[in-house]
């Protein structure tokens, strides 16, 4: 699974939507959950709707999942209940078949930058 964010896009900020990318063969990915866990807590699951099958194609080989709201009138993919898939110090995003096995997994920590003051002063730039 891989995480992609696009400055492009009009609607865009972070944690606005999920970029899957499976493989370059036709997958039927339909029933499979994309679960968000930020910080060790559970913020996010989305079941993937009946009939979604990613193609060999290059323009079908990923899906957005786009938070509520914030999917563009005329972007494609599919829309999560939730406002926001949520942001933390840690966030796990994995794809899950219907088995129950993990497919994909994706896990962003993100590190805090150390305070520099700007020089002369104790404020911080």
């Amino acid at each position: 699974m891989k995480r992609n964010k696009s400055p492009g896009q009009s609607n865009w900020s972070p944690g606005n939507y999920e970029f899957i990318f499976v493989c370059f063969q036709k997958e039927d990915v339909s029933g499979m959950r994309v679960v968000r866990q930020v910080d060790d807590h559970l913020t996010n699951t989305f079941t993937i709707p009946r009939d979604t099958v990613l193609g060999t194609d290059p323009s079908r080989r990923w899906i957005k999942i786009w938070s509520g709201g914030c999917k563009p009138t005329d972007g494609e993919g599919l829309e999560l209940c939730d406002a926001r898939w949520g942001t933390g110090t840690t966030m796990r995003t994995v794809l899950i078949s219907t088995d129950g096995e993990e497919k994909a997994v994706h896990t962003l920590r993100v590190m805090s930058q150390p305070c520099i003051p700007e020089k002369g002063t104790a404020v911080c730039a």
